[in-house]
């Protein structure tokens, strides 16, 4: 109750003395052990000086007694010795201004020691930014920064008229900082410690090269008392200017992981703590790291499968050389479903980023093959290719024309377009025909007689998309084909009329060889004999003209690579 008398009646001096004037307090600057210390008020123009009396109570909310009336007007300091426990103190200068009352001072004394509540010691630019709560008590001019080292707790500065400061001395990027902020008195009192230092976040990153991920490990900030809602993860890369947030982790948590790394690419992190239940937040260091991690070959291509004119099939593959490689297998089989047989390997310094390797020991013209490559990093990842197939063309003959028959261009990520068929004529490929891509045969029709070809020559080309190109071609083998066509051999000539040589026909002369006719009559003399199907007889003998009437042959005929064959019957000679 007497606390608040005195404060109405300082409401109601304030009051008055705005109306007809006031004698300035001295300025109190503090206690210090039993001593008061102050400053007098200048000199005023209302009156002479009286006194300073000092007034005491050992409860501030009770009433205050006049302990001391000092008259000397240079006197600063009164010392207080027969007290002991709990006492605080104002002042008041008296000056004979007649209806003039003095203003008290501020209310000092013992009382018990205040803890600065630091807000927050947060990293900025690789230095520390302490901010706090400002002291409650009037006497406090300053605040004095502390500053946990391995020497022990050291003052690193004191600062006036502010809360904060930025501690350029700091080590943030190479260790936690231990903050403590004291109060400071005019007297050079200070508060309390804290029990506990404010401690920063500070963060390490170590960089996994096979797993591709950078480990983020930091000490949990300290000095909250309801301590951390969480910690946020906040991330810059690839020239990136800011941070962003990246994700959230529990305010337990001291551990986080960056994955998924783009290779020679540059991040920079940090870790930002919220208090839990308020809205003040703390930042670790930054850290910036360059990712020289794995290289994954995920993108391992092959490209292509052809039978070239050597008969060889190529296989051609791409490969990003960026990638960290041990090495790369090409393997072969007969079907898409167990292709395991190992035909070539390629270690790191033998690869281009388009390769193509020749199967020289492929049976190209007898079964289609199918292959596929397989490779590893250098931390042991495995990767497999897409699976392609070559193409089988065989040529039959039917009827006297050629039927040509081909296995499809098969691959897990290809579609054939459209085949075109060529016949090849003196090394030179000429086109006959196209189909689409669902068809797999095409009949060349063979016009007997009209040329001398001893053999038909043919290879598909298969027009393919796969792996985004749509200007892929792949060849088959080359199959050919033997003109076999039939014979015809007449039953009867004219010597003087239109078909007057007997002699068998085919479709190709000069596919045609060991060859021989010989012809009899009747009682079977020989009359005729020759060595060449383009010789035939004229129904003559030695130059004599025989007589019509029936006569006997037998022919013996090879054509291309086909067994000899024995041809026998009869001719009539007409005339």
């Amino acid at each position: 109750m007497e606390r608040l008398k005195r404060n109405l009646w300082l409401l109601l001096s304030l009051f008055y003395f705005s109306l007809y004037g006031q004698v300035s307090a001295p300025d109190f600057l503090c206690v210090k052990g039993d001593t008061l210390f102050w400053t007098n008020p200048e000199s005023s123009s209302c009156g002479l000086f009286l006194s300073t009396d000092v007034y005491f109570s050992a409860d501030p909310g009770t009433a205050f007694q006049l302990l001391a009336s000092l008259t000397d007007s240079t006197i600063n300091h009164y010392i207080h010795s027969s007290h002991s426990g709990p006492a605080f103190y104002y002042l008041i200068t008296n000056r004979d201004c007649g209806s003039m009352i003095p203003i008290p001072s501020d209310t000092l004394g013992i009382r018990p020691k205040e803890v600065i509540d630091i807000r927050t010691a947060t990293v900025q630019n690789q230095t520390v930014h302490v901010s706090w709560n400002p002291s409650k008590y009037p006497e406090t001019i300053g605040y004095i920064i502390y500053r946990v080292t391995e020497s022990g707790t050291i003052p690193v500065d004191t600062v006036f008229d502010q809360l904060f400061y930025i501690d350029m001395g700091a080590r943030p990027d190479q260790q936690p900082e231990f903050y403590y902020v004291l109060a400071l008195d005019g007297c050079g009192n200070t508060s309390a410690f804290a029990n506990a230092p404010h401690k920063t976040i500070f963060l390490k990153g170590e960089l996994n090269f096979c797993m591709r991920y950078i480990r983020l490990t930091w000490n949990k900030y300290q000095g909250w008392p309801m301590g951390i809602a969480d910690n946020e993860i906040w991330l810059a890369f690839a020239g990136e200017d800011t941070l962003s947030y990246e994700h959230r982790v529990s305010g337990n948590d001291t551990l986080a992981f960056i994955t998924n790394l783009l290779d020679e690419t540059d991040y920079c992190i940090a870790i930002y703590a919220r208090e839990s239940g308020g809205t003040l937040w703390s930042k670790s260091n930054d850290i910036c790291l360059r990712s020289d991690v794995l290289s994954l070959f995920s993108d391992l291509i092959l490209s292509n499968v052809s039978v070239n004119s050597n008969q060889e099939i190529e296989v051609s593959w791409k490969l990003d050389l960026s990638v960290d490689l041990q090495y790369v297998q090409i393997f072969r089989g007969l079907d898409s479903k167990q292709i395991d047989e190992l035909v070539h390997s390629y270690d790191s310094s033998s690869i281009e980023s388009s390769n193509t390797w020749f199967d020289t020991e492929a049976l190209s013209d007898q079964q289609p093959y199918f292959y596929q490559l397989k490779g590893k990093d250098i931390c042991d990842n495995e990767s497999t290719s897409n699976w392609t197939s070559s193409i089988l063309l065989e040529v039959t003959e039917v009827s006297g024309d050629n039927l040509l028959s081909w296995t499809p261009g098969l691959g897990s990520d290809l579609a054939v377009t459209q085949y075109r068929i060529f016949e090849i004529v003196n090394g030179t490929l000429r086109l006959i025909g196209n189909v689409d891509g669902e068809t797999h045969s095409f009949v060349h029709q063979i016009m007997p007689g009209t040329d001398n070809q001893e053999q038909y020559c043919y290879v598909v080309q298969a027009e393919i998309h796969a792996h985004g190109d749509s200007s892929l071609v792949s060849f088959s083998n080359t199959s050919c084909n033997e003109v076999t066509a039939g014979i015809y051999v007449p039953n009867a000539f004219v010597p003087a009329g239109a078909n007057s040589i007997f002699k068998p026909e085919v479709a190709i002369v000069n596919n045609v060889h060991n060859y021989n006719m010989i012809v009899f009559n009747r009682w079977g003399g020989k009359v005729f004999e020759s060595n060449s199907i383009q010789f035939g007889w004229d129904g003559s003998h030695n130059g004599k003209v025989l007589e019509p009437g029936v006569y006997f042959y037998i022919i013996t005929i090879a054509q291309g690579s086909k067994d000899e064959e024995i041809l026998s019957g009869t001719v009539h000679l007409i005339r």
